[in-house]
């Protein structure tokens, strides 16, 4: 794997925007990608502790479509931490260590 290539991205969604305008700036963002020739992307939510219907709708879903109507070529979503047996291991590490005293 060529790291030279790879672009990271980080994108925060404050409390002062509402869900609505951060999901318009990852949709046209995927859009733009696609249209720039990127044609590989993963987007993870590293935020979320666990996925939602709604998360996985907007998120994996519009993205996906956006992103692979444009140009795009493999999209792929990366799941939340509750995805496998070892991410919830290290939230319930996490949890045991802040709860430590009150349990």
């Amino acid at each position: 794997m060529n790291l030279s290539s790879i672009l990271l991205y980080s994108y925060g969604n404050s409390r002062r925007k509402t869900l609505r305008a951060a999901n318009a700036w990852l949709f046209d963002f995927a859009n733009a990608l696609a249209k720039s020739g990127v044609k590989r992307l993963a987007m993870i939510a590293p935020g979320f502790s666990a996925d939602c219907l709604e998360t996985l709708e907007e998120l994996d879903g519009e993205n996906r479509e956006i992103f692979e109507h444009n140009g795009g070529e493999h999209f792929s979503y990366i799941p939340a931490l509750n995805d496998s047996d070892g991410g919830m291991d290290v939230i319930e590490t996490i949890v045991r260590r802040e709860l430590m005293g009150w349990i």
